[in-house]
């Protein structure tokens, strides 16, 4: 079993551009002595990978990323996952387990799961699940697509969306602390969004309450979340969505970097809880840059 490594972009491009503090042949030497592998998503991938640069530039980005020990894993399932089984464990009584929602290729993590699973389609993914990352990003570049950092937005929509429950949160709840009653009400809308039901929901909302490695992902996002409401001078752009959708890998991952206003507001979350007795126990996973995880770690 591989320990799990979750890298922000940042980090993974001063990495396989600048070898700062170490580069990708060096890193990759360090996680295999410690039996690990980085977590490579959608957002972290497609925020390393330059625009303006020649094809042949950019796919050497590419390989040097794909040399690292590696697994990718599908960010939009996770919370579904967790939810799901969260509501199976509370019905039968059973220790609820999670596993993140592996994909065998890059493309994969792009599209739903819908779509990679189409049987229709089978015999085509197959044969593109053998093609490398760095050929499929040379493929999409080869037909056009704008693929890179500088574009700011892996999902316009998504910005615009959160921008919107910021703002009716930062109106309605100003800066008043959250609360038992707010987080209900974060389950209640979660529970209504994958069309989930329970027959004690108060008993359910708070067992979640009390237990942060229940729906991990979900939960470090709603706190932290939460810690941006309260931060007033604070906005979200497509870059903050990029770095809130990070913050949902920390607790499966035995080591992490994120951006520093982000591990603020883990840290700033994790005191909160322990104000009213819960442990975040995964906050002492995340470091500042590889440099400060590969000492600490």
């Amino acid at each position: 079993m591989h320990d799990l490594v979750f890298l922000d972009s940042r980090d993974l491009i001063a990495c396989i551009e600048h070898a700062r503090p170490v580069g990708h042949v060096a890193l990759a030497r360090e996680l295999r002595e410690r039996n690990a592998v980085i977590v490579l998503t959608m957002t972290n991938v497609l925020e390393t990978i330059p625009r303006g640069r020649s094809i042949r530039e950019t796919v050497d980005l590419v390989e040097r990323l794909e040399s690292l020990p590696h697994l990718f894993v599908r960010y939009s399932e996770l919370s579904l996952r967790e939810f799901n089984e969260a509501v199976r464990a509370f019905s039968t009584g059973a220790a609820p387990i999670v596993e993140l929602p592996i994909c065998k290729s890059f493309w994969r993590v792009l599209v739903p799961a819908s779509v990679a699973d189409d049987p229709a389609q089978a015999e085509f993914h197959r044969a593109l699940d053998k093609v490398p990352m760095s050929e499929q990003i040379r493929l999409a570049l080869g037909n056009g697509w704008q693929i890179g950092s500088d574009s700011n937005e892996f999902d316009p929509s998504s910005t615009r969306e959160l921008v919107g429950v910021l703002n009716v949160h930062r109106e309605i709840l100003g800066v008043s602390q959250p609360n038992k009653r707010l987080f209900y009400h974060a389950v209640a809308t979660q529970l209504e969004h994958f069309q989930l039901t329970v027959d004690d929901f108060d008993s359910f909302a708070d067992w979640l309450f009390h237990s942060p490695n229940v729906c991990a992902a979900w939960r470090l996002g709603h706190e932290v979340f939460q810690e941006l409401r309260l931060d007033q001078t604070a906005g979200i752009t497509g870059n903050g969505v990029t770095d809130l959708t990070h913050v949902y890998f920390l607790p499966y991952v035995a080591a992490g970097t994120l951006d520093k206003q982000w591990r603020d507001y883990c840290h700033r979350a994790a005191r909160r809880l322990a104000r009213v007795g819960i442990e975040l126990p995964y906050a002492n996973r995340l470091h500042a840059n590889i440099a400060d995880m590969l000492r600490d770690w």
